[in-house]
């Protein structure tokens, strides 16, 4: 801090010197004396670098203080820890002083890794200390206005020009904000019991961004796994604490119906290692899970409710007169439907079958909000809205083209639809129960986080629509990290509270991949 303070009186008295000498040379007009004007600049410039040298000193150090704890981390915990804790201090200090946002972002990034060795055991001070380092961090003005430039659903004319230039820099920046925010997500999200609530967020104007849920794309992808070209033509998806599970449909290659397949998917989270559940006589259709089961239903008509640790079986639900087509859970219930043109409900505590809902025409899908909404596709294009509360039929109404899906919450449904060569999401508001938006966009591999008011979907690639102003908030090529050709084609994608899986196919080696956004 010495140092900077000597620098910045050293400028003061440089301008002192050499201002007035040069004011009057502008007064007067003297041309011959542009000379001097050019070694006054250059001057400046060299003090400004030797400021920012100055400046990035204390960030060096924490690097150093860093690399040192991780060295001694395994022989001298107490050691490490004061290393930690120095780091700690001179990143601290680095983030006040240093000029560009690359700095802080990376005086952050060393903020939070120092914090989690250096109470490991004291969690508690750990998240709080991290909550503010990233509180800071997401109110930088570089922060909110690159947020507001791709985010904002109504974009002001000065964010429209900002926009048009320093694209690369704003990636950058929001990249570099999203992996730390996930990045402290998942240590305390790993070592702490219960949920793990971030407080900080990215506010500009009236709006505000969460930077787990809604910089997914913004995040450097993660490989889960490489899947068998065999094992990659999923039909339905739902994804647990520690797996993803994937109903498969017919085989790559063929469309035969002899090659269709009663395999479950388990994919590890962790390793990538991947698992088969074989308890179906017929082809899966759909599956769904909570946190202590897994449920499939088949073409054989029955459902069944599988383990999450043994991946055994644990009870045959088989009530149903036809295939069933569609299954989903709430906290109370599982509700499953067929074609035999009902919906039954089942009991979660008992697994005894509680209500019937009868409908006029086969149902092919079926799924609910947290609270009280049932929302089901009958037929071709009809769909009947239900109070789960009550069993009782709310609204129906009919919508042009094929559904393809229903995702929605407790306030709002959306639709996937293809109507002849056009391709909808149609948005439907559940307090007035009428059509409140058309989206214009492929329908291809959609999905939504509960909470967050942005839809994906995407062929080619990955777009990020916001349900708010009904426009393309950010789209993005699917980069196989590994591969000299980066593009990848998206076949299947899922959705929970805070990451975004991606199914992809290598289009040259024809080599499948998941990816963790």
């Amino acid at each position: 801090m010495a140092e900077i303070l000597i620098a910045k009186v050293t400028i003061r008295l440089a301008w002192q010197l050499f201002a007035p000498r040069t004011a009057s040379i502008f007064q007067d007009g003297d041309i011959a004396e542009e000379r001097l004007r050019q070694l006054l600049l250059t001057e400046f410039q060299k003090i400004h670098e030797s400021l920012n040298a100055l400046r990035r000193k204390e960030l060096v150090s924490a690097v150093a203080f860093l690399e040192t704890g991780f060295g001694v981390l395994h022989q001298d915990e107490k050691t490490a820890k004061e290393e930690f804790n120095k780091a700690r201090n001179a990143a601290q200090m680095a983030f006040g002083v240093v000029a560009d946002i690359k700095d802080k972002i990376l005086a952050t990034k060393i903020l939070v890794t120092s914090t989690f060795h250096e109470f490991n055991d004291n969690l508690k001070t750990a998240e709080s200390l991290c909550n503010k380092y990233l509180e800071r961090l997401n109110t930088l003005p570089e922060v909110t206005r690159a947020c507001e430039v791709i985010f904002s659903p109504e974009k002001s004319f000065g964010s429209k020009m900002f926009s048009l230039s320093g694209k690369e820099k704003r990636e950058d920046i929001l990249q570099g904000v999203a992996d730390i925010n996930k990045c402290v997500y998942d240590y305390f999200k790993d070592h702490l019991l219960g949920e793990v609530k971030v407080i900080s967020v990215v506010r500009f104007g009236k709006y505000h961004i969460n930077p787990i849920t809604d910089m997914v794309l913004h995040r450097n992808p993660v490989l889960v796994c490489e899947l068998d070209k065999t094992f990659s033509h999923f039909i339905s998806v739902t994804i647990s604490k520690d797996y993803i599970f994937a109903a498969l449909g017919n085989v790559a290659g063929s469309a035969a119906m002899s090659n269709l397949t009663n395999d479950i998917l388990a994919i590890s989270l962790a390793t990538g290692k991947v698992s088969h559940l074989l308890g179906h006589k017929e082809i899966v259709l759909d599956i769904c899970s909570n946190n202590k089961n897994l449920f499939s239903g088949a073409y054989d008509k029955d459902i069944i409710v599988w383990d999450l640790e043994t991946f055994q079986p644990l009870k045959v639900l088989s009530e149903h007169k036809g295939s069933v087509r569609s299954v989903c859970v709430s906290e109370k219930y599982l509700f499953s439907a067929s074609t035999d043109n009902t919906v039954r409900v089942w009991e979660l505590e008992t697994y005894k079958c509680i209500h019937i809902l009868e409908t006029e025409l086969p149902v092919g899908k079926v799924t609910c909000s947290r609270r009280k909404f049932l929302f089901l596709i009958n037929g071709r294009n009809n769909i009947q809205i239900w109070d789960v509360n009550k069993f009782s039929k709310l609204h129906e109404f009919t919508v042009s083209g094929q559904p393809t899906n229903l995702i929605a919450n407790d306030n709002v449904m959306y639709i996937p639809s293809k109507d002849m060569d056009q391709e909808l999401i149609l948005s439907y508001n559940l307090g007035s129960m009428t059509l409140a938006n058309t989206l214009k966009e492929p329908i291809r591999n959609v999905t939504k986080t509960y909470n967050s008011p942005y839809i994906f979907c995407g062929n080619e690639k990955i777009r990020m629509l916001s349900t708010t102003s009904q426009r393309l908030i950010y789209e993005k090529e699917v980069r196989l990290f590994n591969e000299r050709l980066l593009c990848g084609k998206v076949k299947f994608m899922a959705v929970n509270d805070t990451y975004l899986y991606v199914l992809c196919e290598h289009e040259e080696s024809g080599r499948n991949f998941i990816l963790r956004y």
